[in-house]
């Protein structure tokens, strides 16, 4: 790449190296992220321009990497039975042990009767070799699947993550776009996600898909997964100075609702997630299953 190039793409990347924007860009296909440095080294100038050109193609890119071997996320609650707990528990040790799971953990809420499940697995692949594991559990009241082939990424990135010697935090909510703006709020989402994966490690996932037909074409699902509540405060102040128009597209009457998993649930204090529901990892019978980075009960 010549010097011309490379002070255009610095430019343009504002306080990103080209080194960091690289490394961003690498998990795209070879002709993506030609068209992406192209475009930088084009319009160094015109900053916004860029980042909504890294946006759109980025979104493309994570659309196509949810159909050919992403990672697969499914979070579900469920009805229980006086059985439940010894089947979830089969069901998680064999999904991890022999299908490769990332994570695989249940809470069961005493004053709903509702279990709280949520399964990783790094592949389209090893989810469909669990899923009759998976049915043995019975028909779930509500489930919302994250990646994977078929599952359209509306916005964001979903992969198996590295090795994490802590439990993450996983943050998965429900949300209401505005009447016609779901568009552009999957634009101002998918503009967050790339400078999270570019600028945050400790951001493991970030993705959004639009809800079921039954729920309404406005309701969509989010998810987020940070390796720390550290990396979860950053991936709040990342944003917030760049991209905080997006929020103008959300519903906010209807409020937002979701659950946390995490070590310590209570750390989560931003106005609007009062209602959340707050699962703390901790050993058998109050959690089945296993995170990684947490000791297996």
């Amino acid at each position: 790449m010549g010097a011309a190039a490379s002070t255009g793409i610095a430019e343009a990347a504002s306080s990103a190296s080209e080194a960091e924007l690289k490394a961003a860009l690498s998990p795209l296909t070879p002709q993506t992220r030609s068209r992406i440095i192209a475009a930088l080294a084009k319009d160094s100038d015109k900053e916004n321009a860029v980042q909504d050109n890294v946006a759109v193609q980025s979104s493309a890119a994570a659309k196509e990497d949810a159909s050919d071997g992403s990672a697969v996320l499914v979070y579900a609650t469920r009805g229980t039975s006086h059985a439940y707990r010894a089947v979830f528990a089969e069901y998680s040790a064999k999904a991890r042990e022999d299908h490769g799971a990332t994570a695989c953990f249940s809470f069961v809420n005493d004053d709903s009767g509702l279990a709280h499940e949520l399964s990783w697995f790094p592949s389209e692949q090893r989810w469909q070799e669990a899923e009759k594991l998976y049915a043995r559990l019975g028909p779930p009241k509500s489930l919302q699947r994250f990646g994977g082939a078929g599952k359209k990424l509306l916005a964001g990135y979903l992969t198996s993550p590295p090795a994490i010697s802590t439990p993450p935090v996983i943050v998965v909510t429900r949300r209401e776009a505005k009447a016609g703006a779901l568009a552009a709020l999957s634009e101002g989402m998918q503009r967050a996600c790339d400078l999270w994966r570019a600028k945050l490690p400790g951001m493991l996932a970030a993705t959004m898909v639009a809800a079921s037909e039954k729920e309404g074409e406005t309701v969509v699902h989010d998810l987020r997964i940070m390796t720390d509540w550290d990396a979860f405060e950053q991936h709040m102040g990342l944003v917030k100075p760049h991209f905080t128009g997006w929020f103008k597209h959300y519903e906010l009457s209807s409020g937002f609702s979701g659950v946390i998993f995490s070590n310590d649930g209570a750390r989560h204090t931003t106005k609007g997630s009062e209602g959340y529901l707050r699962y703390d990892y901790g050993p058998a019978p109050y959690m089945l299953g296993a995170v990684p980075g947490a000791k297996k009960p």
